[in-house]
């Protein structure tokens, strides 16, 4: 069957906003008297959804709603920093000749990723809201999509950079490529899926 649909993760795949994340987190733990390094970021923080890094790094849960919305305000202080891979653009220009959809899975609060996205030029096809669904990894963002779209789950691929995103896909039964295992780069994409 062919493809009709590509899920997208945002961050470490279509866009590079390492930095930004990192200097909003920083920015964020220094409201509450705290630090952390770029090692400690990487691993205790990126990939891993809001909540769960809060609480991995033992921050008062009672605050984490506005936590979470301090950080993502931080964010869009941020955001300059915040630049396509390249390749994404062609990508995206690629798929649409093909009439295949694009969809973006993303953790990140859909007012946040709109933001970003049309900053950068990024239109999608379908783009679940996780924060009125379930987030990463809980696969409800696929699934929905799926449904609405008439589209089968074999017809649809998942991309992301990260086991959250790999566990994404995979509970919802399309195929999954890992930006970074299987793919060095989006760009790479149609190659790999005989596009």
């Amino acid at each position: 069957m062919p493809i009709k649909i590509i899920f997208f993760d945002m961050d470490g795949v279509l866009v590079d906003s390492h930095d930004a994340w990192f200097e909003a987190a920083k920015s964020l733990l220094r409201m509450w008297n705290e630090d952390i390094t770029v090692e400690e970021f990487n691993q205790r923080c990126w990939g891993i959804p809001f909540g769960s890094a809060w609480r991995r790094n033992g921050m008062p849960i009672e605050n984490m709603k506005v936590a979470a919305e301090m950080l993502h305000r931080e964010y869009l202080k941020q955001a300059e920093k915040v630049r396509l891979f390249d390749g994404v653009a062609e990508l995206f220009a690629f798929l649409k000749s093909k009439s295949i959809k694009t969809a973006l899975m993303t953790n990140t609060p859909k007012w946040v990723a709109e933001k970003v996205a049309d900053r950068l030029g990024l239109r999608f096809d379908a783009f679940p809201d996780l924060t009125q669904l379930k987030p990463k990894p809980n696969p409800d963002g696929i699934l929905v999509t799926l449904k609405s779209l008439d589209i089968e789950k074999r017809e649809a691929v998942m991309v992301g950079d990260t086991p959250t995103d790999e566990q994404t896909g995979r509970s919802a039964g399309v195929a999954f490529v890992m930006v970074g295992r299987d793919i060095k780069s989006v760009a790479e994409l149609p190659g790999k899926l005989g596009l």
